[in-house]
């Protein structure tokens, strides 16, 4: 094959491939790609903050993120704290795909809307309601055993 014609094809070929033109521009597109998988754990961490907490706001949600996904985080902005503080603010402000009807939005929209949403307020009064009944059963189990080391007195108070 003509040494012209040859540099011609690869020239071709590194222009609709470029992330493979050399070990490492696929070392960097390698980066790129776990970089992307961190920021996709990240989001699908915050995600789930959201769905948990209706009307969480913006610091509440980072401490939470922080507290529950902190490997995520170091992974996705770092350990630098008011770095890491900045990116999370931002992302707050960042689009996600609800994965279930495909919609698009904040997570401080999410959040403003799990707060305000039917489902979600019927489910959180559901749990509100079992907390209660479990509280009751706690209480009369305490009263029970209370009245059981609580003697009846025989004598009679002047």
């Amino acid at each position: 094959m003509d040494k012209n014609l040859e540099d011609l094809i690869f020239e071709d070929l590194d222009q609709q491939y470029p992330a493979r033109r050399n070990d490492e521009d696929f070392e960097d597109s390698e980066e790129e790609s776990a970089d992307l998988d961190f920021m996709l754990e990240l989001k699908q961490a915050a995600w789930n903050i959201v769905r948990e907490n209706p009307g969480i706001d913006r610091p509440e949600w980072i401490d939470e993120l922080i507290r529950q996904y902190p490997t995520e985080v170091v992974d996705a902005y770092g350990t630098n704290p008011p770095e890491v503080f900045q990116e999370l603010s931002d992302l707050w402000d960042m689009e996600y795909t609800n994965p279930e009807t495909e919609e698009w939005h904040s997570f401080a929209y999410w959040s403003e809307y799990f707060a305000n949403d039917l489902d979600v307020l019927h489910d959180k009064l559901d749990r509100a309601n079992e907390s209660i009944r479990e509280l009751e059963t706690e209480v009369a189990l305490l009263k029970a055993r209370l009245q059981s080391k609580v003697k009846p007195s025989t004598t009679s108070a002047p």
